[in-house]
């Protein structure tokens, strides 16, 4: 039975002054990655890893939210709850595409294995005919074990997407997943891995073999999130790595099954970003990830809510061929005045416009005189580039995040005991221009 999400908030959330206004999140609860994002039938439909029981990871299931603008978002009946045996441990992250006017979502199912210790984890697969309510598969699991040579506790995170890929055999269903090589592969144990899989519907799928496979002793031991999607005549793979707890973005070619990397990058120069996902609206491609808690357990829990997700990104290549990000335009109706001063904003989110040379930081300084130094355009500019470039800085409340304008971006969390902003200074070399009230 699908359980509605519960959309009163407690009087901690609503008196917490660190809780976002212009990010999204849910009314209340843990949330974390990203899951089945889709524009279908006229809407934006984003569904979130969610605990409906409380502020702590656990009990995961599906959030379901929607929205005709990207900013404004209704909440909907949970979407997946983990109530069958393959996913009684939780309903985990995945992906969605629409499938014979149908929505089709694809999700990690986990499962414990006979000791009850560790976790089986197993790809599934739930239909809708309205986007709100889902049936899971009645031949779930749909991919039930991985290849051999891979771990079956560490294999996950379907992202499906149909293409030919030039490969003479029509247009398919195409599946990546993240994996780890186990004892027993030829490669050695605990490398991470991207696998690929086809499928001539989206309950029969086939592995073809690896798109990626970590270096034998580069330390990775498990991509996670994967996304692999076509930019103009080029592939993108994005990947959350464990260890690190940084997203990556690579550039590259894909020749016959395999993936050459022209460009790497870190996706975001900040220290919360995680679980990308992207989808397509159109000809754009935008993102968004889960934006980590970094304060203490006990207070998100006090609170009521952790978890938030960034801003709507759209992603390009940029001249060099990298990667690069922007906030999607959508985002500037979140502006609602322009301020003479920032202490106007009150408790209210603002955006900050300015022009900085590489180097330029900003210092914002809150009303418990909490200070937090924002490096404007990072390490990953062009060394001695002193051309001015605009900024975009983005404060709410908790969350903190920067666009350049040459395709760069990065997000923090910050926690101040009081969140109203004071003072902004804009420091070697940069030049404050606009400050914007936002609101929805």
């Amino acid at each position: 039975m699908m359980r509605e999400i519960e959309t009163h908030m407690t009087d901690a959330t609503l008196t917490d002054a660190l809780r976002p206004v212009a990010h999204f999140l849910p009314p209340r609860n843990w949330m974390n990655d990203p899951n089945g994002l889709i524009f279908w039938r006229e809407r934006h439909h984003l569904f979130y890893q969610y605990n409906p029981k409380g502020a702590s990871h656990g009990n995961i299931a599906w959030g379901h939210a929607t929205s005709a603008d990207l900013l404004h978002w209704e909440h909907l009946p949970i979407a997946l709850s983990p109530d069958e045996p393959y996913d009684k441990r939780g309903c985990y992250s995945g992906c969605a595409v629409s499938d014979d006017d149908g929505l089709t979502l694809l999700y990690t199912g986990v499962e414990p294995l006979e000791n009850g210790d560790e976790k089986y984890q197993t790809q599934c697969l739930a239909r809708s005919g309205d986007g709100v309510t889902f049936a899971k598969y009645p031949g779930n699991p749909i991919i039930a074990e991985p290849p051999v040579g891979y771990k079956r506790r560490d294999f996950r995170d379907p992202y499906v997407w149909r293409d030919d890929l030039n490969d003479g055999n029509g247009e398919n269903w195409w599946m990546v997943l993240g994996a780890k090589t186990g004892g027993d592969s030829p490669h050695g144990s605990d490398r991470g891995a991207v696998l690929l899989y086809r499928g001539d519907d989206l309950t029969q799928w086939r592995y073809v073999g690896e798109l990626v496979l970590a270096p034998r002793d580069g330390g990775l031991v498990i991509h996670e999130c994967p996304n692999f999607f076509r930019m103009g005549n080029r592939w993108v793979l994005l990947t959350s790595p464990i260890p690190g707890g940084k997203s990556l973005a690579w550039v590259g070619d894909l020749r016959g099954h395999r993936f050459t990397t022209t460009h790497q990058t870190r996706l975001d120069g900040g220290d919360c970003l995680y679980a990308p996902l992207t989808y397509r609206v159109g000809e754009r491609v935008l993102m968004f990830a889960w934006l980590r808690e970094a304060r203490p357990h006990e207070e998100a829990i006090a609170a009521g809510w952790s978890g938030v997700m960034s801003l709507p990104r759209e992603l390009y290549l940029r001249g060099d061929g990298s990667l690069g990000q922007r906030p999607a335009a959508e985002v500037l109706a979140l502006r609602k005045e322009l301020l003479r001063d920032v202490e106007q904003a009150g408790d209210a989110a603002v955006e900050i416009v300015l022009d900085s040379p590489a180097g330029g930081e900003l210092v914002v300084t809150y009303t418990d005189g909490t200070r937090h130094e924002v490096a404007l355009c990072g390490e990953s500019t062009a060394s001695g580039n002193e051309n001015l470039r605009q900024i975009r800085v983005f404060c709410d409340r908790s969350v903190i995040e920067v666009f350049t304008d040459d395709g760069h971006a990065a997000a923090w969390r910050v926690y101040p005991r009081d969140p109203r902003i004071s003072r902004i200074d804009a420091v070697n070399g940069a030049t404050l221009r606009e400050i914007h009230r936002l609101g929805l």
